[in-house]
């Protein structure tokens, strides 16, 4: 089974099945300059492939994987990928920027939040400080509430121009803001 998928953000993943191995290839134009690592996703999780390294002018990654390794990690069959990306230059991380949240649901696995975690929303996440993971969705007045049970542990923030909802969470659990709403 051959798949191609596009990299968020730019680029393109080809993932090839070979008997009980993954041929996957990654493919995107970047600045000089700049380390990408890859990640990719499927239904149920998410796992880093590792650097891209450079290739005349862009980038690429080429690597086989046991198929068991993609199953365990909830990424076979791949449905997605991006980057992560330090500029070595500047010393800014790519771990700061919102990205699309593959699985947000294993941030907090609890049973009683099952029913929240299937409402259709745009889960974005990051990394935050102290460890934890952030994970925002649209926010309106309009809307029903995504993650419901978990309203009063989120804050309203302004995240790429819009206002969204962002929890954060560590080890399987929502933290709770301080008073001015930061995670410490």
């Amino acid at each position: 089974m051959d798949t191609q998928v596009a990299l968020e953000g730019g680029g393109w993943l080809r993932a090839e099945r070979r008997g009980m191995q993954v041929r996957l290839r990654a493919e995107l134009k970047r600045e000089p300059g700049q380390q990408y690592a890859l990640w990719i996703c499927g239904g149920g999780g998410k796992l880093c492939l590792g650097t891209l390294c450079p290739d005349g002018e862009g980038l690429v990654l080429g690597k086989t994987v046991p198929m068991a390794r993609l199953e365990e990690a909830g990424c076979w069959p791949v449905t997605g990928g991006w980057t992560e990306g330090e500029n070595r230059g500047s010393g800014e991380t790519g771990r700061t920027a919102w990205r699309r949240a593959c699985n947000p649901r294993s941030l907090c696995p609890d049973p009683a939040l099952e029913l929240a975690w299937r409402e259709p929303a745009e889960w974005r996440c990051r990394r935050g400080g102290a460890g934890a993971v952030l994970l925002s969705v649209p926010f309106s007045t309009a809307r029903p509430v995504p993650l419901t049970p978990l309203f009063c542990l989120a804050r309203v923030e302004e995240v790429e121009g819009r206002l969204r909802l962002v929890w954060a969470f560590r080890e399987g659990h929502p933290l709770v803001p301080d008073k001015n709403g930061e995670i410490h």
